[in-house]
């Protein structure tokens, strides 16, 4: 019965902060974006002197969450199961991080939004980025309150936004549809692509084949670092995401209980990618711009 009252309760203040969500359009249109050519901030200020880089990536089983650094800035993507919450703080507590510039939601799926609440109710965040979407689900009222508890509103992510953070490029880019025939939810993954110097990061939240239809539309999908969609599960149009982004490294969150598809591996493989998979262990990734370093 409590459960069922929280959950009323957040149904409530859903509808509150909806209606109050900002739209985050900061470019005119996805379309004929070059995502392998950075873009200047949000407030068209000259990009920042170029810091190091560091991402970490999580062993949280089936699930997403990124926490990346800059020498002043922090962003979170994701935030794994409500139960994963308890890690990722421990880590942002034991690296003295009280302050996040960007917490970015790919989509809200429970595995992806699920630690969001608690995020949000203990550490002060400066944008909340997410796509125009939303879910039934507990994790996804809880999200929703938290933001209205401490008196955050979301920015709605319905065209390109980029911004730079000490010299690092982001740009998210939305989905291109409001409806798909598959996979609603993972298909509304936002997908965010980093410039640093001489390396590039792509994570693809959990995009099914049509959204990798729609990401195969941009120039210059080549990056360094590919993050697999949907924890590497095999779908038709993953052999030609991976052939167009071309990685030198691969990055798969699964687990031991749900683990990437052998076909998955193959096609990484035909390109000759380094893979790093979560449930073999945490990752941490630190580039200096021109090398990376995998631990």
């Amino acid at each position: 019965m409590k459960r069922f009252l929280n959950t009323v309760i957040s149904a409530i203040a859903v509808l509150a902060l909806i209606g109050c969500g900002l739209s985050a359009s900061e470019e005119s249109s996805a379309d004929n974006v070059r995502i392998e050519e950075g873009e200047r901030g949000e407030e068209g200020a000259a990009p920042d002197v170029l810091s190091d880089l560091s991402i970490y990536c999580f062993k949280i089983g089936k699930a997403d969450s990124f926490v990346m650094q800059t020498e002043n800035s922090v962003i979170v993507l994701d935030t794994g199961e409500e139960e994963d919450a308890e890690e990722i703080m421990e880590y942002l507590d034991g690296n003295n991080i009280t302050y996040i510039d960007y917490l970015i939601i790919s989509h809200f799926d429970k595995d992806h939004v699920g630690g969001a609440a608690e995020i949000i109710e203990n550490y002060e965040i400066e944008h909340i980025l997410q796509p125009d979407a939303s879910e039934e689900s507990d994790e996804y009222y809880n999200y929703i309150s938290a933001m209205s508890t401490v008196g955050i509103s979301p920015e709605i992510v319905d065209s390109t936004y980029t911004f730079t953070l000490d010299g690092a490029d982001f740009m998210v880019l939305p989905p291109l549809s409001r409806s798909y025939q598959d996979d609603k939810d993972n298909n509304s993954s936002l997908v965010v692509s980093i410039n640093h110097g001489e390396n590039s990061f792509l994570f693809t939240g959990d995009a099914m084949d049509e959204r990798i239809n729609e990401l195969l539309t941009y120039d210059g999908l080549e990056h360094t670092v590919l993050k697999m969609p949907h924890h590497g599960q095999y779908s038709d149009m993953l052999p030609a995401l991976v052939e167009a982004v071309n990685p030198e490294y691969a990055i798969i969150t699964s687990s031991d209980k749900n683990p990437e598809d052998d076909e998955t591996l193959e096609i990484l493989e035909n390109v000759g990618a380094e893979v790093y998979i979560t449930r073999n262990g945490d990752i941490k990734i630190t580039s200096d711009g021109e090398s990376l370093t995998f631990k």
